[in-house]
């Protein structure tokens, strides 16, 4: 327990020194409903989908913690905007004493050259707005992408193909329950309102990088003008600079500038998804007999589509 003036300045010295370590992957979605004695029918059927993002904070108190963030698939899609929407999230629930200046990200390598440019533009505003002073983004080799989530995501796995799940309500249950000793994993139900197009926001500002997927580690550090990206591949030894601020604009203006500070606040929401007809009179038709009543509307609703 801190009992004077000097103690606490201490520990917020230590806390200013700590590096952050955060590794994020999405999981293989979770269907609805989930039935520990499956229909063989249901194999051949395309169920309601659950998509799960973890994100694991691998220091932190010292016990690696997962944060899993659930929605359906009619709230959102799993695009770069989803997943930027998602950390900045994570990033501001970081407990205020491990809220590094300092941050670490690792990813696997199978995102999308577009997501991977928006991750760095984000990372820029990241930097630029004051959240932390020194970001690097780090993808995995090729054949060697098993790190810290699929760890989580196994836990949770493993006890789910074996319950009887309904709604989305019960599967973040399953989740925090999967490691209830040690308390790993935690779940977080996201809604419509929690997705913003940070694509259409940060490419107002930045260009992208031409060939992005032949890098793998980034550094973006304050120190450095706006929009300044250290990159290189695995296996150079060189970073390759690269400027993505747009060179219509004027970095001193920007940073004054309330579209570019708040731009946060002032994201617009996604176009949610569509479930497709066949898959919705798939789950009204032939899901729907096995789901108890108190969940048919839930999980598999009449159609407001013509059948064809």
């Amino acid at each position: 327990m801190l009992e004077n003036g000097n103690d606490k300045e201490k520990m917020k010295e230590l806390f200013f020194q700590y590096e952050a370590h955060y590794s994020f992957d999405f999981s293989q979605s979770l269907w609805l409903p989930q039935l520990a004695d499956t229909p063989g029918k249901f194999y051949f059927i395309s169920l309601r989908s659950i998509n799960l993002f973890g994100i694991v904070d691998d220091g932190g108190n010292g016990n690696p913690i997962q944060t899993n963030f659930l929605y359906d698939q009619t709230t959102a899609n799993k695009g770069s905007s989803e997943v930027v929407s998602m950390l900045y999230l994570f990033l501001r629930l970081r407990n205020p004493l491990f809220a590094s200046r300092k941050v670490y990200f690792h990813a696997d390598n199978c995102t999308g050259q577009n997501k991977n440019n928006i991750m760095i533009q984000f990372l820029i505003w990241c930097v630029a707005t004051n959240i932390f002073d020194h970001v690097e983004l780090k993808f995995m080799v090729k054949g060697h992408t098993k790190f810290s989530p699929d760890g989580g995501f196994g836990l949770i796995k493993k006890p789910y193909r074996h319950a009887n799940v309904y709604t989305i309500e019960q599967v973040a249950n399953e989740i925090k329950n999967s490691t209830r000793k040690t308390e790993r994993n935690t779940a977080i139900i996201l809604e419509k309102k929690e997705f913003g197009n940070w694509k259409m926001a940060l490419q107002n500002f930045f260009n992208s990088i031409k060939g992005i997927t032949s890098f793998s580690e980034f550094i973006i550090d304050k120190k450095h003008p706006l929009g300044v990206v250290y990159a290189r591949g695995h296996k150079d030894k060189k970073f390759q600079v690269f400027n993505l601020l747009k060179s219509s604009l004027n970095p001193e203006q920007v940073l004054k500038d309330k579209a570019f500070t708040k731009l946060s606040e002032l994201l617009k929401s996604p176009e949610p998804p569509e479930m497709p007809a066949k898959k919705q009179w798939d789950l009204y038709e032939k899901v729907r007999p096995y789901v108890p009543p108190e969940y048919q509307d839930i999980i598999c609703p009449q159609p407001n589509v013509d059948k064809d």
